[in-house]
Formats: structure tokens, C-alpha cells, sequence
């Protein structure tokens, strides 16, 4: 089943926000559409029993941002990544998501990175977090008991990011990853 069509009133005012250039413009844009613009279930792919999904809602044709609807069972969550210099905005559409910033203590001339957890917070339906490119290495797991459905608009369409695996004696190696998408 194909997703529905996007209402112009839900393009339009993301369209200002991201000339603005300014998540939080985007943020604020989000939360006065609220759940109520994403609440079809066609707009998200369904569950994957190993992975969260993520289906590529809308991809502006000049480029300018991208729309993808994410859909996690409980325990799913990303690895600890970065958005390779993209900003942006989220969504809780349903459920409850936690997540754990890091911020970069020290890098080593290989590449290595020693991250410390930062701010640890739960953004439950309705509520908004913002992608700050240089500053956001970050994580996000559905703790909850139910299906969590999120909407992530960012400044261009994410095809891949650095993820964080342990290299030892507390440094992290980033590795970039090519991003799935299912549409």
C-alpha cells in the first residue's frame, strides 16, 4: 500500500522553517503540527522484528530537506551515531523514546574519539528534539512497551552516518554506514 499524499499544509511550513536554515524553526514547525499531521499509519513502514524501520516519507525535489517516519518495537534503538553534519528535527508521533547524547571529550589524531554520555531524556508523544550538526553524537532506544513511531525532518536526505563502536581503553571508532531505508 502506497503512503498518502502530504498535505500542502503539512509541507508548506516545513518548507519556510528549513529555508530559515534553523532546527529550531523546524522544531517549532513540528510541534504546532503535532501528531495529529503524521497520525496515518500508512505514513510509517511496519515493524521489523531485528531492526527499527525507517521509510522515506517525503524528499523535497530541489533537495532542501527530506521527511523519514520511523517505526521501533520495543528494545529497538540505533547505535550511538552522528547526522555527518545534517540538522534537523523530531517527532514523537507514538510512544516514548529515550535517548543519550555523548559529547566528545578528546580525538585522537587516528580518528578515535573519547566520548563521555551526556544528558539522558525520554521524549514521549508530541514532545520534540533537534539535530544539531557538530554537537549531536547521540542514541535513541524505544524503552517503552509499545510500538514508537517517530518523525525526523532533516536538511537533506540521510543516506548514511558515522556510528560509534568501542576501540578500546574508552575511545570509540566512527565508522560510516550506508542508512536503509524500506520503500
Amino acid at each position: 500500500m502506497a503512503a498518502p499524499t502530504i498535505p500542502a499544509t503539512v509541507i508548506e511550513p516545513i518548507e519556510r522553517a528549513v529555508a530559515s536554515d534553523r532546527a529550531t524553526s523546524l522544531a517549532g514547525v513540528l510541534a504546532r503540527l503535532g501528531t495529529g499531521a503524521f497520525a496515518d499509519d500508512r505514513f510509517f513502514a511496519p515493524p521489523h522484528p531485528a531492526r527499527y524501520t525507517r521509510f522515506p516519507l517525503w524528499r523535497d525535489p530541489q533537495g532542501r530537506f527530506a521527511i523519514v517516519c520511523m517505526t521501533w518495537l520495543p528494545g529497538q534503538g540505533t547505535p550511538i551515531h552522528d547526522h555527518r553534519g545534517r540538522w534537523g528535527a523530531e517527532l514523537v508521533v507514538r510512544g516514548a523514546m529515550h535517548e543519550t547524547s555523548y559529547g566528545a571529550v578528546e580525538r585522537r589524531s587516528d580518528g578515535a574519539t573519547r566520548l563521555a554520555p551526556g544528558l539522558e531524556t525520554t521524549v514521549r508523544a508530541g514532545e520534540i528534539g533537534i539535530v544539531v550538526p557538530t554537537v549531536d553524537v547521540h542514541a535513541l532506544r524505544n524503552t517503552g512497551p509499545e510500538v514508537a513511531r517517530t518523525v525526523h525532518v532533516y536538511s537533506t536526505l540521510r543516506d548514511a552516518c558515522t556510528t560509534f563502536v568501542p576501540g578500546g581503553d574508552g575511545w570509540w571508532v566512527g565508522a560510516a554506514v550506508e542508512l536503509q531505508y524500506d520503500d
